[in-house]
């Protein structure tokens, strides 16, 4: 897991009317988002716990506070927790354990490239021990 895979976001385009934030564009070359989902988290919470088999996503904290582990299928511990805050993402890519805790109230997006309807998610998805 490198450093190098987290990226601050900064306003686009601000004026009276508010704030624009392009949180991610692709090119065409690339796989396009196919799922976004807005996910509220309760201090002290825990998620993922899994990996995918073929999608990846993208985490980007609208609020508060997440840390991210993540480590190869089949590792026994997860390394010192990656901490992203307001403005920050990461990117999980497919055949990769990963687990986020929430210290505190935290709001999320996640961009995933494939549909998140819950059929789908579930059949890509393979939960692994804490």
């Amino acid at each position: 897991m490198t450093p190098d895979r987290i990226k601050t976001i900064a306003p686009s385009f601000c004026n009276s009317a508010g704030v624009i934030m392009n949180v991610l564009e692709l090119t065409e070359a690339e796989n396009g988002i196919h799922g976004v989902s807005f996910i509220h988290c309760v201090p002290g919470s825990e998620r993922s716990n899994h990996f995918h088999k073929t999608d990846s996503h993208w985490l980007y904290v609208l609020s508060g506070e997440m840390h991210y582990q993540e480590r190869p299928i089949g590792s026994g511990a997860y390394p010192e927790p990656l901490v992203l805050r307001a403005g920050q993402m990461i990117f999980t890519p497919p055949l990769v354990e990963h687990r986020t805790t929430f210290p505190r109230e935290t709001m999320l997006l996640s961009l995933s490239r494939f549909a998140r309807d819950a059929e789908s998610h579930e059949r890509d998805l393979v939960r692994v021990a804490p």
